[in-house]
C-alpha cells in the first residue's frame, strides 16, 4: 500500500503540479515510480479493465507497483488456486470439470472469461 500511495502523490506532484506536504516530499525523494508511462497511457486510453487487453495492461501496472517482498509467483499461484474451483457466485463457465481436474477448470475459467468479455456475452 505504501508504494501505491506514493505513486498517487508522485502523479499529483508531477502530472497535476499540486503542492504536496513536506513529509510526503521527503518520502518521494527516494521513491522510484516504475510504471509512469504505462499508467499515463492506460489513463489516456480511458478503457476499463473489464475487457481482456485493458485488464492485462492494468495487471501489469499493479504488478510493477507492489511493495518490497512481493513475489509474483505467489500472486499467480493465488489466482490459479482461485480459478481452479467453480463457485456458485461467479459467472457460469462454458465447461465445468470434476474438482480433481484443477488445471482444466483453470483453463475453462480463463477461456470463459476471454470469450464472454471479448464478445460481450452475459
Amino acid at each position: 500500500m505504501r508504494i501505491i500511495l506514493l505513486n498517487g502523490f508522485y502523479l499529483l506532484k508531477h502530472i497535476f503540479a499540486i503542492e504536496i506536504p513536506e513529509a510526503i516530499e521527503i518520502a518521494l525523494k527516494s521513491h522510484q515510480y516504475h510504471a509512469l508511462s504505462q499508467t499515463i497511457n492506460y489513463w489516456n486510453s480511458s478503457k476499463l479493465w473489464t475487457t481482456p487487453i485493458p485488464r492485462l495492461k492494468y495487471e501489469r501496472i499493479l504488478l510493477r507497483s507492489q511493495d518490497i517482498g512481493f513475489k509474483e509467483m505467489d500472486y499467480f499461484m493465488a489466482v490459479y488456486s482461485a480459478y481452479t474451483k467453480p463457485r456458485l457466485v461467479e459467472p457460469k463457465r462454458f465447461i465445468i470439470f470434476p474438482e480433481k481436474y484443477r488445471f482444466l477448470n483453470f483453463l475453462s475459467k480463463v477461456f470463459s472469461y476471454l470469450v464472454k468479455k471479448t464478445f460481450g456475452i452475459k
